[in-house]
């Protein structure tokens, strides 16, 4: 288990710090199997986002190099009742994407959805 804060004591951060986390993750810890992010932007996309600007593209990046090597990359889809969009990083092609399910396996109407959502 490898620990990478990217986040503020008020729970606040920004993506390029998001990308650096997984950037040090690729650079130094090659025995890291799976990547949690259980994390979302401010920023909604139509998924895959990968082309969508400059951080969707540098996430899209990061998140290949460590696919290549193996490494599963979970993002949450936010809890904002959005239909149709992810944020960052959960829009990203080749992230598994997960939201809140019910006890009966049902969506809730809270969390996001969009036909990526895995």
């Amino acid at each position: 288990l490898v620990a990478v804060r990217v986040l503020s004591d008020t729970n606040r951060g920004n993506l390029g710090d998001w990308i650096a986390g997984l950037d040090f993750i690729l650079a130094e810890h090659p025995e890291v199997q799976a990547v949690n992010m259980s994390l979302v932007s401010d920023m909604l996309y139509e998924p895959p986002c990968d082309q969508a600007d400059a951080f969707a593209m540098a996430f899209a990046e990061v998140v290949r190099r460590l696919r290549l090597r193996g490494t599963l990359v979970v993002a949450a889809a936010g809890n904002t009742q959005e239909v149709g969009v992810l944020p960052l990083p959960a829009c990203v092609g080749e992230v598994v994407s997960v939201g809140a399910v019910t006890k009966s396996d049902q969506i809730p109407a809270f969390s996001n959805v969009a036909p990526t959502l895995d």
